[in-house]
């Protein structure tokens, strides 16, 4: 694997953070009282969960690398 650096993993681990609070708000959504928004929301986070998990993924690869614990 290629050597990453500290602001990489900083990037990644920033990332990750982010995207673990928009899943959160999309879950939020999914119960809104608009039955479109509602709708709407349970597709978006059908389609973002995958992305979050290869975020947590990758940090997880990362974190190996520099020794710590994921």
């Amino acid at each position: 694997m290629i050597q990453s650096s500290r602001k990489d993993l900083e990037t990644v681990i920033k990332a990750t953070q982010s995207a673990d609070l928009l899943r959160q708000d999309l879950q939020a959504m999914v119960s809104a009282d608009n039955p479109f928004l509602s709708e709407y929301a349970l597709d978006w986070l059908q389609a973002f969960v995958p992305i979050e998990k290869k975020l947590r993924h990758f940090q997880e690869m990362m974190d190996a690398d520099f020794g710590h614990e994921a």
